[in-house]
């Protein structure tokens, strides 16, 4: 088990481009880290220079608080998982798991070709015994124990990517590096293999660096994320943080779904009462406390997501539920009130598009102005019933749960409130 250092390393190609600038990130031992970004961003190479496979530009890479410059792949012991099973098809799966345990030597390397491959037949450099162990408890843990006689081809796509894990497993590195090994299976295939490994991680307590394109499946289940994008670290954060306090515009719409809801705002005025202060813009009336409402500029954008939003109906006199008697007990954006456009039923809840607003139609989390209700919601008696054009209502949001956005940047001007 170690630790991760990366030193203002940065990382350039022959042809020019630069893949890497100036990153600084600390990986705790036994920590599970995720790294996102778009595609180009940099999350491979960044596992290929831990891994020894490519050498940094600049920068120092430690591990354990020693720097690796110099030592070659083999001797830094790292456990690297690929999209691709990558597994020997000629070669049992008991073989394939038992071959990062024969005919390697920490000081040399393999040995030599005829060395690996007589210790695939247990006469390599770990006792049999112990290979036979190892495999076995690995194949038990990744469900594939009964499968020990087959050939890759005998395997589905998620079998073969437990085998490809589990090979990392029994090597017992001082780290995994996993890139995209759940990218080619199906949703729920990928969640449950993610669950199945964060819990051998744990137990075995090693520390991971995973790269993903697709949060869905990890969201969860890591410490931290760390987002890159063109080669520089934006965030590295708890989920908790990326997702409810994000650096950016950016990272707002890379991590977390429903997809984010933008709309420019400018501030009208700003009424103090008290420690909290009602703020008058061209979206509505935002109540935020004073100290809050004091850093925030004349232009901004606003983002919130359809999940953070709620609607109530109005009646006769005054909507229902919040915000309908003025009190500043909770801070809130409350929109002015309109009338219901359209009504679609998506999965898990009722989504909405309320009028006047810049969205005349629905597409269940990706449009301008939408809010949603979870069918199972009610207020004060009224249910998804009253959810039909041309019913009055309310919308409104948490204001801890609105993003304030630079309009020039895209900065978040609230991260550390």
């Amino acid at each position: 088990m170690a630790s991760v250092t990366f030193r203002d390393v940065s990382k350039k190609f022959p042809g020019g481009g630069q893949a890497l600038r100036s990153v600084n990130l600390s990986v705790p031992d036994g920590e599970f880290l995720v790294l996102v970004g778009p595609s180009g961003s940099g999350k491979t190479t960044l596992l290929r220079l831990l891994a020894g496979l490519d050498q940094p530009t600049s920068g120092e890479i430690l591990v354990d608080g020693k720097p690796v410059a110099g030592l070659n792949a083999s001797r830094r012991n790292m456990a690297m998982v690929f999209q691709g099973d990558s597994l020997y098809p000629h070669l049992s799966v008991f073989q394939n798991l038992a071959f990062g345990l024969h005919g390697k030597n920490p000081e040399r390397g393999f040995a030599n070709l005829r060395n690996v491959v007589l210790s695939l037949f247990g006469r390599g450099n770990a006792p049999a015994s112990e290979v036979d162990e190892k495999v076995r408890q690995a194949a038990a843990w990744l469900g594939v124990d009964s499968m020990l006689a087959r050939r890759p081809n005998e395997l589905s796509g998620g079998e073969r990517q437990r085998v490809a894990l589990g090979r990392a497993i029994v090597r017992n590195p001082v780290a995994f590096l996993l890139d995209e090994p759940f990218s080619g299976l199906d949703p729920m295939l990928a969640r449950n293999m993610a669950e199945e490994f964060v819990e051998i991680q744990k137990r075995l307590k090693t520390t991971t660096i995973m790269v993903t394109h697709n949060l869905n499946p990890v969201l969860s289940l890591a410490d931290r994320i760390a987002v890159l994008r063109r080669g520089e670290m934006l965030q590295v954060d708890s989920t908790w943080k990326v997702f409810r306090k994000p650096a950016s515009r950016f990272v707002a719409e890379l991590v977390g779904e429903p997809d984010l809801n933008l709309m420019e705002v400018e501030r009208i005025r700003v009424v103090e009462n008290g420690n909290h202060a009602e703020m008058e813009t061209s979206a509505g009336l935002v109540r935020l406390p004073s100290r809050i409402a004091g850093r925030l500029p004349g232009k901004l954008t606003l983002g919130f997501r359809s999940s953070d939003t709620q609607v109530v109906p109005c009646g006769k006199n005054a909507c229902l539920g919040y915000a309908s008697e003025g009190e500043l007990d909770d801070q809130a954006v409350v929109f002015p009130s309109g009338v219901v456009q359209k009504v679609a039923f998506c999965a898990p809840g009722w989504r909405i598009s309320v009028g006047p607003g810049p969205a005349k139609k629905v597409e269940c989390g990706k449009i301008t102005w939408h809010a949603m209700l979870f069918a199972e919601s009610s207020y004060d008696g009224f249910g998804p019933t009253w959810l039909a054009p041309g019913v009055q209502v309310r919308t409104w949001v948490r204001a801890e749960n609105c993003l304030w956005l630079d309009r020039e940047t895209g900065n978040n001007l609230l991260k550390d409130a």
